[in-house]
């Protein structure tokens, strides 16, 4: 009870932060960033005929892909799903093997809202808050080579959450096995607790006739503390800085090569990683998004280096 009461109350408290959201995409992000090139980075679909969407926790994969998920699927492209980390760490139980059911639950009701394959779900036992350390690398290798898929989303590494930093560490060990595998393959790098924010991102994908069924989804996480109102704010803030009255959701298009690439030149040392993991501020609710959007503005301009075009 004590706990039902308290999410009520955060919930209240959080939608006095959209208020202010809303106040602020109205009031300032409209008259920034008008040099940017929409025609270059705003887009109706994504490339990519078989999908593998790898989520460290149940909601990743709907936060960062909602949108495309749906587009993909309206176009029959087929769409994989694996989970990293058993979720053990965040559900409405404080029994650990009843979250971790709880959330494959809420995962298997997300792929029958959007008519996914139960079979293109992969569950892994990754460890929640240490997926770096958890030893998953062979399995995960063995997943991919069945799928034998053309297009892998992960979250972009400099994210606020380890785990999602952890993503990129375990996929170069399975490159350094296997290059060739990884040659041909396009590659998204999606949004999840910090935002790319459309000054770094080389793809804007238009979502805003899929916003609602996005939204629409989120009411299945109800393991989570949060409305996920902060996504799609994140998604109207996006289109706002392009100038685009458009819900977008944000990408980073590349090859596996300049990723990784860019990966051993700059952090692959993990203290590296949480240099700028200190500067950023995650998103993980409404009260945090615009501060978060800045603390990414300022802290990940290292991305225009290396991906400043899209492949």
């Amino acid at each position: 009870m004590k706990r039902k009461l308290k999410r009520k109350v955060k919930l209240i408290y959080l939608n006095l932060f959209e208020y202010y959201n809303k106040i602020y995409l109205k009031l300032c992000l409209n008259k920034k960033n008008k040099d940017l090139s929409c025609d270059k980075k705003l887009c109706s679909k994504l490339s990519g005929e078989r999908i593998v969407i790898l989520a460290p926790h149940v909601d990743d994969e709907t936060i960062g892909c909602g949108g495309a998920m749906i587009k993909y699927l309206e176009e029959h492209k087929e769409i994989f799903i694996v989970y990293l980390t058993n979720g053990a760490k965040q559900g409405s139980s404080k029994n650990k093997n009843d979250v971790k059911l709880e959330r494959m639950k809420e995962a298997m009701n997300i792929a029958d809202a959007l008519k996914i394959n139960q079979n293109h779900l992969y569950f892994l036992d990754g460890e929640d808050g240490d997926l770096l350390n958890s030893h998953i690398v062979d399995e995960l290798h063995e997943i991919l080579k069945t799928i034998e898929p053309d297009t892998i989303f992960i979250p972009g590494l400099l994210d606020t959450h380890i785990d999602h930093y952890a993503v990129t560490d375990i996929l170069y060990k399975i490159y350094q096995k296997n290059p060739e595998w990884f040659k041909d393959l396009n590659l998204f790098l999606y949004e999840s607790q910090s935002p790319t924010t459309t000054s770094y991102a080389n793809v804007c994908l238009d979502i805003s006739k899929e916003i609602e069924f996005k939204k629409s989804l989120f009411k299945i996480f109800k393991s989570q503390p949060s409305d996920f109102l902060f996504s799609i704010s994140l998604s109207n803030l996006n289109g706002v800085s392009l100038g685009q009255n458009v819900f977008c959701e944000n990408y980073i298009k590349t090859s596996f090569v300049k990723y990784f690439n860019f990966y051993k030149k700059n952090f692959q040392s993990v203290d590296d990683y949480l240099t700028i993991k200190s500067k950023l501020i995650p998103h993980g609710d409404s009260s945090t998004l615009v501060k978060s959007y800045n603390s990414s503005l300022e802290n990940k301009k290292i991305y225009n280096k290396y991906f400043n075009d899209m492949e």
